[in-house]
């Protein structure tokens, strides 16, 4: 069973991961909050004040996305890319990724709420 943990986590150190990990949600945010200021305000289909539970909500797919791909992207960074795991690594990997998902779903429908109803 030890075997199946590491072969899961890695080579990294869990608390370093761990950290990589927190670093990259942060990244992972600031983007999330930094594409507000493209919104419409005038748009039906955005709130004319900035809500919470609106920018969760609307974007909970890509939000979803990006964290599954955060843990694949910190678990073999190491081994794709030889960089030692840190909290700034962590940090390109959830900007870079989210900024990749915002393009996305800028660009498709791909990751569109109400794309699944």
């Amino acid at each position: 069973m030890i075997s199946f943990w590491q072969e899961l986590l890695g080579k990294s150190d869990p608390g370093v991961l761990a950290a990589a990990f927190a670093f990259a949600l942060l990244g992972h945010f600031i983007v999330l909050l930094g594409g507000t200021a493209l919104r419409q305000p005038a748009s039906p289909s955005s709130p004319t004040k900035f809500s919470w539970g609106y920018l969760l909500y609307d974007n909970s797919k890509r939000i979803i996305y990006v964290i599954l791909l955060i843990v694949v992207a910190l678990r073999f960074l190491p081994d794709l890319f030889g960089m030692q795991l840190n909290g700034f690594s962590g940090f390109l990997v959830g900007s870079a990724l989210d900024t990749i998902a915002l393009v996305i779903k800028q660009k498709t429908a791909l990751l569109d709420p109400k794309n699944g109803k």
